[in-house]
């Protein structure tokens, strides 16, 4: 089904809510952020060994907050940050509340979205609500989601990531292009829509009429189906 940005249901912050949050989260500008919950697929770890290939290769030492409920994993990516000498720069404050969260998108440089496998990303979707460039994996249903508004590397390998960090990092213009082009690809998602297909599907395993829009829909969602699964 298409989905919209979750975070639209959330107030968005005024400056004083940003100064606050970046004041209680000691927050370090610049930095990225990559909102996910710790599971290992989510490849906290080898994005740890980007930043460190990016400090002691190219002498840049990129702040990065992890959002994010912290699973059974948490304590591996924690030693990982450890051995690696980041302490000083990765912070994971955990969950943060819904209405901080639009706050961590606005104040951060760029999202990236290392992650191995994704049905969709939410996290591409709030990023490009807030103006907010995106780098993220080339695998499974994320280039189709994201299409021209993500900047894509191999998320199986440490130095493309940092490669790919680097030039977020360096290019100005590559973060506005890629806000640019974000913002142009959130237009193809909304709620309405959402709703729309799920009428769509609900009237059909009713048994009811289905109107000329419903069909629209579901040829959509199914063309959109066999697409993922090809990328899977």
């Amino acid at each position: 089904m298409p989905l919209a940005p979750p975070t639209q249901a959330f107030v968005e912050p005024d400056r004083e809510m940003l100064s606050l949050v970046k004041q209680q989260y000691e927050l370090d500008v610049p930095f990225a952020l990559y909102p996910a919950m710790t599971w290992q697929h989510k490849n906290h770890i080898r994005l740890m060994e980007a930043l460190l290939l990016l400090r002691d290769k190219h002498s840049i030492k990129l702040n990065l907050v992890c959002t994010g409920h912290k699973t059974d994993f948490w304590p591996e990516i924690k030693e990982c940050i450890r051995r690696l000498d980041l302490e000083q720069q990765v912070k994971f404050p955990g969950m943060v509340p819904a209405d901080e969260l639009r706050s961590f998108y606005k104040l951060a440089s760029f999202v990236v979205v290392p992650t191995l496998f994704e049905a969709a990303s939410g996290p591409l979707f709030e990023a490009w609500q807030e103006g907010t460039p995106v780098a993220c994996s080339t695998v499974t249903s994320l280039p189709e989601q994201a299409r021209d508004g993500a900047l894509f590397f191999d998320p199986y390998s440490a130095e493309a990531m940092a490669n790919a960090l680097l030039k977020m990092t360096q290019d100005e213009n590559l973060r506005k292009h890629l806000s640019e082009r974000g913002a142009n690809r959130l237009r193809d998602f909304c709620w309405e829509r959402t709703a729309k297909a799920y009428r769509a599907v609900y009237r059909r395993a009713a048994g009811r009429p289905i109107t000329e829009e419903d069909q629209q829909y579901l040829e959509a969602n199914r063309i959109a189906k066999s697409a993922e699964g090809k990328a899977i």
